[in-house]
């Protein structure tokens, strides 16, 4: 039988948020535990009082700060970039879109143009800029199309490559869009960069957001 304590660490657990309020030691317990009592009555299928929880709460805390650290943002950003006018295509998967990447590619070298790829489970992407757009749907006439979203930039943020082995490092910088409710259309990643595709709307902001987490 699941006991409060389990409840209430099971509970945290799906919100990282307050775990890692509690791991700052900014936030009240009394203050979560009213938050989380639905929740946590839900799992025990039993009603429980607010006390109960709340020393679940201090004790839980008791273990993070021994077992967790709070998730770093002592580090540098090496370096930003900023591209507009992409379009993002999603294609389920096909043999042929392999193919199609390998002929756009040297026009995306040549002009200096944004191209990325990537093969999911079921769907392929492609993020391009507008000048290998017409190429691109002209390859892949005959494959069936999931998604296109147009009017996009690529935030690119370079890393020094120590901070790969730092838990949650590019946390801080989904937490800082999320915040101020911009849209991430895909995240790409590649050891030591890591690349946000925003609408172009919200570029500006988005760049903001993101440069200030560098250096917090």
């Amino acid at each position: 039988m699941i006991t409060i304590a389990q409840a209430v660490e099971q509970t945290v657990t799906h919100s990282p948020l307050y775990g890692e309020a509690m791991l700052h030691r900014i936030v009240n317990h009394s203050a979560i535990a009213r938050k989380i009592k639905p929740t946590v009555e839900e799992v025990l299928l039993e009603p429980v009082t607010e006390g109960a929880i709340t020393i679940a709460l201090k004790r839980y805390a008791e273990k993070l700060h021994k077992e967790h650290k709070p998730i770093c943002r002592n580090y540098s950003v090496r370096s930003m970039s900023i591209r507009s006018d992409l379009t993002a295509l999603i294609y389920q998967n096909s043999p042929v879109l392999q193919t199609i990447h390998q002929k756009i590619l040297p026009m995306s070298i040549s002009k200096d143009a944004f191209m990325h790829f990537a093969q999911g489970s079921h769907e392929s992407s492609f993020i391009v800029s507008n000048a290998c757009l017409a190429l691109l749907k002209k390859l892949a006439v005959k494959e069936k199309m999931v998604a296109e979203y147009p009017n996009l930039s690529a935030i690119s943020v370079r890393m020094p490559p120590e901070v790969m082995h730092v838990t949650g490092v590019f946390a801080p910088f989904v937490q800082a869009l999320a915040w101020r409710q911009i849209s991430v259309y895909q995240i790409v990643s590649h050891f030591t960069e890591i690349t946000f595709l925003v609408s172009d709307k919200d570029a500006d902001q988005a760049f903001d957001a993101i440069k200030g987490c560098g250096s917090a």
